[in-house]
């Protein structure tokens, strides 16, 4: 009995394999539990073609796989869009843990599904 209480108190001085799994383990490199998210809908064309400043850009893209569209990241360099996407990955620093599996991250922003903009 006292055995089970000292694992539950200091899990990390057992092996994974030995010790039940904790909150800590599912959340892998988040610190919170993800919360439901709704279902996001959209017109998918629409935005496309509106973006490419051209009617037939999404036709173009489903034929051919590919399109170039001129200018299109250009509202980055906007004093603005800058900052959101800035706070955007300040956000997501916040929310990535630091440790995980007792290792230093190794490598970061692969997954942002932290979303302000």
């Amino acid at each position: 009995m006292e055995l089970d209480k000292l694992v539950t108190v200091r899990p990390e001085w057992f092996r994974k394999a030995e010790r039940s799994k904790g909150i800590q383990d599912w959340l892998g490199p988040y610190i919170w539990k993800p919360s439901k998210i709704d279902v996001f809908d959209f017109d998918a064309p629409s935005i496309f073609n509106r973006y490419a400043r051209s009617d037939g850009a999404w036709d173009q893209f489903q034929y051919n796989g590919t399109i170039n569209i001129n200018g299109f990241f250009q509202f980055f360099l906007e004093p603005e869009i800058f900052e959101k996407v800035e706070k955007e990955f300040d956000m997501y620093k916040y929310h990535l843990r630091d440790v995980q599996d007792v290792q230093a991250r190794r490598g970061g922003m692969r997954h942002m599904f932290y979303s302000l903009v």
